[in-house]
């Protein structure tokens, strides 16, 4: 066998991978759009099209498949691609709209108050100190709460969640 007709071969094995994997990939997105109830009415061809020279960028933390507020099928013409960030942050500012926030006034929430949530430690400081939460100590003392939580969860400091 000659040297040309190995690199054919690998070159030939290495397409089929690439659009084997391209496959699969429209696959996966069209299970997922069927997942979530939403309409997928690309083809496999318009799927390639749309893409074009981004879909080696496609996925969870690189270029994703985004509609038009978030609405309505996915579809040549409700479609466009943009980050996965610039999509959640898309979808949170339409999630919480103005609407949504007023629905929430009066109501209380736990976020707005740390120091009450149901599921905080009381946190008591090497000094004997004693806080409602480790949010509240790390208040008080300027470091985080995750720094506080993990003082207390350590054998060798003397913070301690007490109750």
């Amino acid at each position: 066998m000659s040297c040309n007709n190995v690199v054919d071969e690998a070159g030939m094995r290495l397409a089929g991978e690439i659009l084997k994997k391209r496959r699969e990939a429209y696959q996966v997105q069209v299970r997922n759009a069927r997942r979530r109830s939403i309409e997928f009415m690309f083809s496999y061809e318009e799927w390639l099209d749309f893409w074009e020279g981004d879909l080696e960028q496609r996925g969870v933390n690189g270029l994703v498949m985004a509609r038009k507020g978030d609405v309505g099928p996915y579809s040549v013409e409700n479609c466009y691609i943009i980050t996965a960030q610039q999509n959640i942050a898309e979808r949170d500012k339409d999630k919480h709209s103005e609407a949504l926030r007023a629905s929430w006034v009066g109501r209380e929430c736990w976020l707005s108050n740390t120091t009450t949530h149901p599921c905080n430690k009381r946190v008591r400081s090497p000094e004997g100190q004693e806080f409602n939460s480790a949010a509240e100590a790390a208040r008080e003392l300027g470091l985080t709460g995750q720094a506080i939580g993990a003082r207390c969860r350590s054998s060798r400091s003397e913070w301690a969640y007490i109750g």
